[in-house]
């Protein structure tokens, strides 16, 4: 069974994503993330814990804005998650398995060891408080099939309030007043995040300036475990220069896709 959890209920949540996965997964960060970032407005995430034999936690599954992420559990009950899930609706669904047909797969990849490689011999300014509405701007120019650009005000809001609650870092590379490159945590907690948005200006790329905002973005996580989430046939070889190696899979799902 499914049942609706309290957000603030951090114990239960805490032993739940213990019994299902790995609290340094992309999926329990995401989560881990959210809950930190919002547990106290209510309405903006919700939360559901599925519950098997003995009353032990098999799955947990978190909504903020119509994207939904899902921790399976090795005993969860797949076809009452789906059924759940086409019950609440979603706009997206990130798991680890494949829920339904139509769905898109991607790598993840994880930090294995901070590359040799001198990045900041002639290293730019980078800032680690960049012009949110600046870094819009560069995140719209760099949208592509694989990157979909968020809504100005929902990114606004969301980035802003994260890094306001600790909830996120984020890093720019600068040349003057223009941004060339930029990066941040897509999710963060304590343990480990995930760094995401990574892009550059057209017409400033192959000088490494991706590289300096990552590797910085890098430092200032400290000891986090640290993944990244790429498409199957794109930036394999950028990342394993920057140390990270192939870990796994992702799934997510788009209903407005399929």
């Amino acid at each position: 069974m499914i049942y609706y959890i309290d957000c603030k209920d951090k114990e239960k949540i805490s032993r739940a994503l213990k019994l299902c996965g790995d609290s340094a997964d992309i999926y329990s960060c995401r989560i881990l993330c959210l809950i930190e970032s919002y547990k106290d407005y209510d309405g903006l995430i919700s939360l559901w814990i599925q519950y098997g034999e003995n009353n032990y936690p098999t799955a947990v599954l978190i909504k903020y804005c119509g994207d939904m992420t899902a921790v399976l559990g090795e005993n969860a009950d797949v076809d009452e998650i789906r059924e759940f899930i086409a019950l609440v609706g979603a706009s997206s669904v990130l798991s680890e398995e494949k829920l339904f047909d139509g769905s898109e797969s991607g790598i993840i990849m994880r930090l294995a060891g901070k590359s040799s490689d001198n990045y900041r011999s002639n290293n730019p300014d980078v800032d680690f408080s960049p012009d949110l509405s600046a870094v819009h701007k560069l995140l719209t120019v760099c949208s592509s099939k694989s990157f979909e650009c968020p809504l100005y005000e929902d990114f606004i809001l969301d980035t802003s309030h994260k890094l306001r609650h600790g909830c996120a870092e984020c890093c720019a590379v600068m040349s003057g007043d223009e941004l060339l490159s930029y990066a941040m945590t897509a999710a963060m907690t304590d343990k480990s995040a995930v760094i995401g948005a990574v892009c550059t200006r057209p017409g400033y790329r192959e000088n490494g300036y991706g590289s300096v905002c990552v590797t910085s973005l890098i430092d200032r996580l400290g000891n986090r475990e640290i993944f990244i989430m790429r498409e199957i046939k794109e930036n394999e070889s950028f990342y394993k220069g920057l140390g990270f190696e192939n870990c796994g899979e992702f799934y997510i799902y788009r209903p407005s896709d399929s």
